[in-house]
């Protein structure tokens, strides 16, 4: 780590900054580039209007911002204020995220004018980039004289809680300074490119921007307002990039639709989620020999991940993918339920220790307590964080991943709680019993379904139900199914009898009433019947409730774009006409008809 006079990442950055000041720190779409020098002046101007509003260390500030340059400048502006970050992304609930800003104490958001609307709560301040322009401008744009270290908070992130409630892990700056220099796995400097992907609230981001940043390298964002694909696709192509961050089902979409991208990268860091030994093999053909393959694993609790292993033919030959050994200074322990170390071949809980942890979860002592604790093995004062992580000790010293020790899953690279999205179909009324559970074998491969015993006298519809579900958890954390039971199926001991769960059935066969009338019709319904894995969906089945979810509406929607040449619809519009029937509406009403063959449409 290099050393410095005051160590916090925002000197780190702005030492990058008067180093090499016109250097490209961010490369944008249709040429956009901001310099080093440029960034850095931004951000000094929007940091003095932030404490001019009262950030400074130790407090906590809102950022929520579409992913453009400005929200790099937000960003970069609360850490040089001395304040740490708090992402609040536009697209979740507008309650999801003022309990966010309440439970974490935080008084001031950077935001749009636009995005103020949809609702903080009145004692909150916002400092917004658009409408706030010309004050933000006239401040000076010199580093704020702050005294920091690297002991203080830097940015707070909210992960899924068993009780119902978010668990926000609070991070320091020598956390992140520890996760981006001298990491071992491989080399960052000015020379790369890396494509940031990752949304501000995971924590794949925090390596994405500071890895890059504070290494002189250049971040390229991807062009808005394309779906993820032609997005991914487009970055590739335009900025050269050299190092990417993916979790497994971004990589599984690359491996199938644009492999040949991959052949100009340096470094793919593939973590988040379990890796499939043969998507690893893949990927290294892809990769041509030249770029090096990383499988990254770890809890936000220890700073984006803590383990990691170099792919190559011989260890993606095994049946199970190794998760690698602990990152330099990175301690890593595996304990039996005894609390014993476990010896090369036996299974017990990931333990994590080392600079990289986290302090704890923000103003939860309790919680903290029970994952952070001594270390029982090193040296007095130690710490270590219990990861609730199943691993196996390899007699080569390395580990594989086994599961969990609790009710956490993950599903495409986030962490989910099933007690979390329990509790919200228990605030219905109408709901007497609630069971989430992990399935695999959905229209769109593994999520989530939920299971309910409706309470007595009342009713409820799943249209309320999702209803609900949307005012109070992001996207990636509904359930994909509902399924009403009379009883939950307990097991001898008392237990939730999770193999005793009946799969979901997405609506019945369509009658009479609901078969195609027009081409447009039967276009777009065999899409659906591809896509969703259904004989016949029903006219005014809804794309979600049939198992549909984002990755495949994005699958969908490029289909949609070979099947309708010039086709003015946008991804967007896929949320509004979520029936087969209606979106065949909408494509005549625009006047675009289907083309003549459908050979070839790969969905």
């Amino acid at each position: 780590m290099p050393e410095h006079r005051h160590p916090t990442v925002a000197q780190l950055f702005a030492h990058q900054a008067h180093t090499a000041p016109q250097r490209p720190a961010v490369l944008g779409a249709a040429g956009e580039r901001i310099s080093y020098g440029e960034l850095n002046r931004r951000a000094n101007r929007l940091a003095h209007r932030l404490r001019a509003q009262g950030a400074g260390p130790e407090q906590v500030v809102g950022v929520c911002l579409p992913p453009t340059g400005d929200l790099l400048v937000a960003v970069l502006a609360v850490v040089k204020s001395g304040a740490a970050y708090l992402p609040l992304l536009p697209a979740h609930p507008a309650e999801r995220r003022r309990t966010a800003l309440a439970a974490t104490g935080a008084r001031l958001v950077v935001t749009t004018a636009a995005l103020a609307q949809d609702g903080f709560a009145a004692d909150t301040g916002t400092v917004l980039t658009d409408a706030d322009a010309d004050q933000i401008a006239a401040a000076p744009d010199t580093d704020p004289a702050v005294a920091g270290h690297l002991d203080q908070l830097a940015y707070l992130i909210h992960t899924s809680g068993s009780t119902g409630e978010p668990k926000c892990i609070a991070v320091t700056h020598r956390a992140i300074a520890d996760r981006v220099f001298d990491v071992g796995y491989t080399r960052f400097g000015p020379r790369d490119v890396c494509l940031q992907i990752a949304p501000l609230s995971f924590d794949g981001s925090v390596w994405e921007i500071w890895t890059t940043l504070l290494n002189g390298g250049a971040l390229a964002l991807p062009a808005p307002g394309l779906p993820f694909p032609d997005a991914l696709r487009d970055a590739l192509e335009r900025h050269q990039v050299t190092t990417l961050s993916l979790i497994s089902p971004q990589l599984q979409l690359i491996l199938t639709e644009f492999p040949h991208l991959l052949a100009g990268l340096r470094t793919l860091v593939v973590g988040g989620d379990v890796l499939a030994p043969e998507q690893a093999r893949r990927a290294l053909t892809a990769l041509g020999g030249c770029g090096r393959l990383v499988h990254a694993f770890g809890p936000s609790e220890s700073t984006v991940f803590a383990t990691v292993e170099v792919l190559d033919a011989q260890n993606t030959a095994r049946p199970v993918l190794p998760i690698g050994s602990p990152l330099p200074r990175t301690t890593a322990y595996v304990v039996d339920q005894a609390l014993r170390r476990c010896a090369p071949g036996e299974s017990g809980e990931l333990w994590l220790g080392g600079p990289a942890l986290a302090r704890g979860y923000h103003r939860n002592p309790a919680v903290t307590a029970q994952r952070f604790v001594a270390d029982p093995f090193g040296a007095p004062g130690g710490r270590l964080y219990r990861s609730g992580d199943i691993v196996r000790l390899r007699h080569d010293g390395g580990m594989e991943f086994v599961g969990r020790a609790d009710d956490q899953v993950k599903i495409r690279g986030y962490r989910i709680e099933t007690g979390e999205v329990e509790s919200a179909l228990l605030r219905h009324p109408g709901v007497g019993a609630a069971a989430v559970v992990v399935r695999e074998d959905l229209p769109a491969g593994r999520g989530l379904v939920g299971y309910l015993v409706p309470a007595p006298h009342t009713t409820v519809t799943d249209a309320e139900l999702r209803a609900l579900l949307a005012d109070t958890l992001p996207s990636y954390m509904r359930p994909a199914a509902l399924v009403r039971l009379e009883r939950l199926p307990l097991n001898d001991n008392g237990k939730l009898d999770r193999c005793a769960l009946p799969a979901p059935r997405f609506g019945g066969a369509g009658g009479a009433d609901d078969a195609p009338r027009t081409a447009t019709e039967t276009a777009v319904h065999q899409l659906w019947q591809e896509l969703l894995q259904r004989p016949d969906p029903g006219r005014e089945e809804d794309f979600f409730d049939a198992g549909g979810d984002s990755l495949l509406l994005v699958r969908l929607f490029d289909a949609l774009q070979d099947r309708f040449p010039g086709t003015t619809l946008t991804l967007v519009d896929l949320f509004e006409f979520t029936t087969w029937s209606s979106l065949a509406a909408e494509l005549d009403l625009r006047g675009r008809a289907p083309a003549d063959e459908l050979a070839g449409l790969d969905v």
